[in-house]
């Protein structure tokens, strides 16, 4: 059998060279361009990961801020059921606190004498405080009552001083002297 080389011509081994050559290199560039390919899509891959961690850690950012608006938007609803129904209008303040102390007076049932009236606006909290001061005069379980009324009125009532005149050790009758503060808005 005759070998390929002696059967071809020359013109034909030239072809052949050529054709051999360029299948060398389309396959050496095809080995290339899979190589770029494939780091094209390691790199593609990585920032996808990276992506999709930012993604993950930019979600739970919005859900805690989410929660604090939340937060806030409560509080808010909270300052103004305090301005609204827990303080005294601004402008009606004092009227409005005699009235609510009255109430209350007829609520436990008992009287309050030589009430007296001082006001200060606290600048810094932007509130002002009305401060009366009444004795008291009748026996413990009316005292315990009148406390009591005063402990649930929705409005912020706050005891700042009992000044115990008399326990009524002898008598019963207690004569107490009371200093209550409210507050109203500036």
């Amino acid at each position: 059998m005759k070998d390929m080389n002696e059967v071809l011509l020359t013109g034909e081994k030239a072809v052949l060279r050529k054709l051999g050559l360029a299948a060398l290199l389309l396959l050496a560039g095809s080995f290339l361009f899979f190589i770029r390919v494939r780091d094209y899509h390691s790199d593609l891959k990585n920032e996808m990961l990276t992506a999709t961690g930012r993604i993950a850690s930019t979600r739970m950012e919005l859900s805690r801020a989410k929660e604090r608006l939340e937060l806030w938007r409560q509080a808010g609803l909270d300052v103004e059921e305090v301005r609204s129904r827990r303080i005294f209008g601004a402008s009606t303040a004092v009227q409005d606190m005699r009235l609510g102390l009255q109430s209350i007076f007829d609520e436990a049932g008992v009287g309050a004498s030589d009430l007296s009236f001082a006001y200060a606006d606290q600048d810094r909290e932007r509130l002002g405080k009305i401060t009366v001061t009444f004795t008291f005069r009748g026996r413990y379980p009316a005292f315990k009552k009148l406390l009591g009324i005063i402990e649930k009125d929705p409005r912020f009532l706050v005891v700042e001083k009992l000044d115990f005149q008399d326990t009524g050790t002898g008598s019963g009758l207690m004569r107490i002297r009371f200093t209550l503060a409210g507050y109203h808005g500036v």
